[in-house]
């Protein structure tokens, strides 16, 4: 029957042809409880779908079923998987609260832990069609969105939150009635909750320095492609950082905290097309080569940077925001905002802009202006002189060089000549304009001279950055500027490993990802991560990911040192990482059977051989027969044991294959077949049951006992005795002998049943039969003839009476026409 029924799995091409032969062999295949999960899955026709395509799967991907077990282990593990998500989407499905929901999200492990074993198992095969299997299965959605939630199970602030989006969801949605909506769903609820770590991150971040790391680290959630490229610009030019976290911050300050990914979204377009306009306008007036080139670019660009100023302020006016309106007169009154107003209302004059353009070309200091505070300051000297009279000189040292650890900064000394009397002299530079980012300026109008001390900014450029800042100094008359330009030179700084979130853990056996907490660096630069020593099992990523993979039934913790490391090759202290191990059930390995041979007609209860099991965790073990080869054999204290010795028969089989389960104290199982040979006896005494049995002697000197029931005997070759010692009945006490050899056997009768034979004879010393008691024929012909053979038919019957008055009974049937005499018969 087990050999027909793997062959039912194996001709099934389809799911559904599958899930057919599990309803239909149900009741031979499945325990009780697997039985009523199955029920529950035939209400949810998906999860049905799915217990036949995982089935079917595991056989294209595996070949084809060799054993009933196999099948069985098979069916009951898809069982268990799409049980378990039917009670998972019934669980959302039928939440009315935050609280039941939250129940939901705690049944994630186990889905997850399966899962990822699935993956685990089959990413280890030698087919690359199965690791291929295991790579789709890590990429689907419902891999991933239990991974997410599933990292973070231990965060209960993060599950209340998760549960209060899937109610917000389910009110809104309805309810989640299948496993695809309720991952959706769930996938989308995770989302929400990063983008509000979006939100958080710029409502939190307490300087400008913070303000643009969190643009940096969620840009790419934020910005589309155009925004992105500009962006992208902007920090590769290294000039804008700054501007663009402090533009960020001032929009939080005014307008309050963000709300929405889409308000971050709108203020940060804003600040990156200013500061990319700035940056695009000097580009390209720095790169013009001639006055009307420069003409081209000041139409375009300084057009452009004021319509975005304007915007700007017009927007703030409009909102009604009070310190919004403030500092949009504030700004309407600076000088880039005049500048650019007074120079744009002229360029549409043609002289003017040509004029303007040749001012421009000559204001350039070394080829190009360094920032927009030197090229704003150039075009409101160029549009005032325009007009002016007179011109003033300036010369002198109008640059310096410092290295960003360098304490003493560097210093200079300018001189102006001017026809004009009186003028002699500078502008007094006001307080704000001598502070810069690196540093601050010192400028003395009367005598021209000028220093700049580094402050603790400089520290953050990286090794051989160049930053420039520079200083706008002015004639008293306003006819001639000079920009003063300090050129930091940045060296490298070590970074440092973060102090906290140094440790990971998992469960045995299964491999653990992670990723080591971010390192800082002050100059800025991209980092990765080395190991100190390596570790076994363990591969650290550049990028800060890492695999560990345990050893086999390892737990506890294992520790590896790692270090940042910078683009010069700078590297932080050395850091301890931790990772846990969690132990997890082991399920029995092995079973030893001490012996695998058993006498043929073996007594009931007699010791085959000792069981013992295997088992990592020393658990105490329980063992049971999933195959008993059709009853044969029994389990009694850890040993196999005859359980029906009449079936033991070489003759009729020389092995037997029976199943034994091992079973540790948490239920995990292991099975495994053994192969019990039947040893040959051969002088074998063979007694049959109660029932109908089937008795073969070898080739010595056998005895047959029938017992009960219609039996078939069958004496082999040898000399062999079949005995009938229980009443016979034609109807259910019937014996076939098949090869009674007049030459070489006998038929033993017992007294006891066969009174008129005699009581003379017993089974240690039979007696003759007397030579009247035995006829040939149809019947009894005197009184005597009390054992009758019917050569014709072939039948062995007994006559009580002897005598044929009443009715005799058949004993056995024979081959016939032998030649039998008295000589055959024996009594015992």
């Amino acid at each position: 029957m087990s050999d027909a029924l793997v062959e039912t799995f194996n001709d099934a091409a389809t799911w559904d042809e599958i899930l057919a032969a599990i309803k239909s062999n149900a009741e031979e295949l499945l325990d009780t409880v697997h039985l009523e999960k199955l029920e529950y899955l035939a209400t949810e026709a998906d999860r049905e779908q799915a217990l036949g395509l995982g089935v079917n799967e595991i056989k294209t991907l595996f070949g084809d079923f060799t054993s009933l077990p196999e099948i069985k282990a098979i069916v009951e593990r898809q069982i268990d998987v799409e049980y378990a998500k039917w009670e998972f989407v019934l669980a959302f499905e039928t939440a009315s609260s935050e609280e039941e929901m939250r129940t939901g999200l705690e049944r994630v492990q186990s889905l997850h832990d399966d899962r990822e074993i699935v993956i685990h198992e089959w990413s280890s095969s030698d087919d690359p069609t199965v690791r291929a299997r295991a790579a789709e299965l890590a990429a689907e959605p419902y891999t991933l969105v239990l991974r997410k939630i599933a990292v973070r199970l231990g965060d209960g602030a993060y599950l209340d939150a998760l549960a209060a989006e899937m109610m917000l969801a389910h009110q809104e949605r309805g309810p989640f009635d299948d496993l695809d909506i309720l991952i959706q769903a769930l996938d989308d609820a995770t989302d929400v909750l990063g983008f509000e770590s979006i939100v958080m991150a710029f409502n939190e971040a307490p300087d400008w320095e913070a303000m643009l790391a969190a643009i940096q680290n969620n840009a790419s959630a934020l910005l589309d492609s155009d925004r992105l490229a500009k962006l992208s610009q902007l920090f590769d030019d290294g000039s804008y950082e700054q501007a663009l976290g402090i533009g960020v911050t001032e929009i939080r300050t005014l307008f309050g905290n963000f709300t929405s990914p889409g308000q971050i979204t709108s203020a940060l377009e804003k600040q990156i097309d200013i500061s990319h306009g700035q940056f695009a306008a000097l580009s390209a007036i720095n790169s013009s080569q001639d006055a009307s080139a420069i003409a081209e670019a000041l139409t375009i660009h300084v057009a452009r940077i004021h319509q975005h100023r304007q915007e700007l302020i017009v927007g703030w006016i409009a909102s009604g925001n009070p310190d919004a309106v403030a500092r949009a007169n504030e700004l309407e009154g600076a000088p880039y905002t005049t500048v650019l107003r007074e120079v744009s209302s002229h360029l549409s004059d043609e002289a003017y802009l040509a004029e303007l353009a040749v001012r421009m070309r000559s204001a350039r200091q070394n080829g190009a202006f360094i920032d927009i505070d030197a090229l704003i300051a150039a075009l409101d000297l160029a549009d005032r002189a325009i007009d002016a009279p007179h011109d003033a000189v300036i010369s002198g040292v109008h640059s310096g060089t410092a290295s960003e650890d360098d304490l003493q900064g560097t210093a200079g000394l300018l001189t102006i000549e001017d026809g004009d009397w009186g003028e002699n002299r500078f502008k007094a530079v006001a307080e704000s304009e001598l502070q810069k980012q690196y540093g601050t300026f010192t400028f003395d109008s009367i005598t021209g001279e000028w220093s700049f001390t580094l402050n603790s900014a400089a520290q953050f450029l990286k090794e051989d950055q160049q930053a420039h800042q520079t200083l706008i100094v002015e004639s008293l008359d306003g006819t001639a500027a000079a920009t003063i330009t300090v050129t930091i030179v940045g060296q490298n700084d070590a970074p440092e490993a973060a102090g906290s979130g140094n440790s990971a853990s998992g469960v045995e056996d299964i491999r653990i990802t992670g990723r080591i907490p971010p390192g800082t660096d002050i100059d800025g630069d991209n980092l990765t991560y080395t190991l100190v020593q390596p570790v076994q099992g363990l591969k650290l990523n550049d990028d800060g990911t890492f695999s560990y993979q345990p050893a086999v039934n390892f737990n506890g913790t294992v520790t590896f040192q790692y270090e940042v490391v910078d683009p010069a090759g700078a590297k932080s202290q050395p850091k301890t990482f931790t990772i846990t191990v969690t132990p997890v059930n082991d399920r029995p390995h092995d079973i030893v059977l001490s012996n695998a041979d058993v006498e043929e007609n073996a007594t009931a209860g007699a010791v085959v051989g000792g069981l013992t099991g295997s088992d990592i965790d020393d658990d105490v073990l329980t063992f049971s027969l999933l195959n008993d080869a059709e009853g044969r054999f029994a389990i009694r204290d850890d040993q196999l044991v005859v359980k029906d010795g009449v079936r033991l028969d070489h003759e009729q089989a020389t092995a037997h294959a029976i199943t034994v389960q091992v079973k540790d104290e948490a239920g995990a199982a292991y099975q495994k077949t053994f192969v019990i040979q039947v040893n040959d006896d051969t002088s074998e005494r063979a007694i049959g049951s109660s029932s109908r049995d089937l008795l073969k002697g070898g080739s010595g000197r056998d005895r047959l006992w029938g017992g009960l029931g219609n039996d078939q005997l069958t004496g082999g070759s040898g000399q062999d005795i079949f005995v009938f010692d229980t009443k016979p009945n034609r109807k259910n006490n019937l014996d076939k002998v098949a090869d009674f050899s007049v030459k070489d056997d006998a038929i033993w009768l017992d007294n006891k049943v066969f009174a008129k034979l005699g009581k003379a004879g017993s089974e240690a010393k039979p007696a003759q039969l007397k030579k009247d008691f035995f006829v040939i024929g149809t019947k009894a012909k005197d009184k005597n003839d009390y054992l009758i053979y019917d050569r014709k038919k072939g039948v062995l019957s007994y006559d009580a009476d002897g005598s044929g008055k009443v009715k005799q009974v058949e004993i056995a049937t024979l081959s016939k026409n032998m030649k039998m005499t008295y000589k055959d018969f024996f009594v015992i």
